[in-house]
């Protein structure tokens, strides 16, 4: 018992020497630069201190798969890369409990079960190491397939004819 309130003790000296970096840091910045007071500002901190699921969906894009012989753009015109982004945009009122929530949006523990090339592709991108797949629904348009971290999906693939994943029936 001892030791578990020592331990306790300990985690929070350390949230409060963090909390006097962070008042610290914020008493450091150039206030004349700045429209906001120090006093008026709230820090903005990272996304491991929020639930994901109650924060809107956001996308990043510095991991699309652009060179898959099945890219975004390779084999769809305009109008089909607009409605798919359309569809994203919707998503983004949303919060993640609701677009977990919706058919066929899930996460993925590990890609195992994914078809061999598209394991293949993730180890020539070098993102086989990454956790926190996850598959998101586009209506009639197949689904888009990423990585999440926090509330940012990275997105990856968009799978319009589902050759990352074919159901065993």
């Amino acid at each position: 018992m001892k030791d578990e309130v020592g331990a306790c003790a300990s985690d929070v000296e350390a949230l409060e020497r963090s909390g006097k970096l962070v008042t610290r840091f914020f008493k450091q910045v150039d206030t004349n630069r700045g429209k906001v007071p120090v006093a008026d500002r709230t820090p903005i901190l990272p996304d491991v201190v929020h639930d994901y699921r109650t924060q809107a969906p956001t996308w990043a894009v510095r991991f699309l798969d652009l060179r898959h012989p099945k890219a975004w753009l390779t084999l769809e015109g305009a109008s089909t890369v607009e409605a798919l982004l359309q569809r994203l945009a919707v998503l983004e009122s949303k919060t993640w409990t609701e677009v977990d929530a919706l058919p066929h949006a899930h996460s993925w523990e590990g890609w195992d079960g994914w078809e061999k090339t598209s394991r293949d592709r993730l180890h020539e991108l070098t993102l086989d190491d990454r956790d926190g797949w996850y598959q998101l629904p586009t209506g009639n348009m197949g689904r888009v397939f990423g990585f999440r971290v926090g509330s940012v999906l990275n997105l990856v693939w968009w799978d319009r004819d589902h050759d990352v994943y074919k159901p065993r029936r």
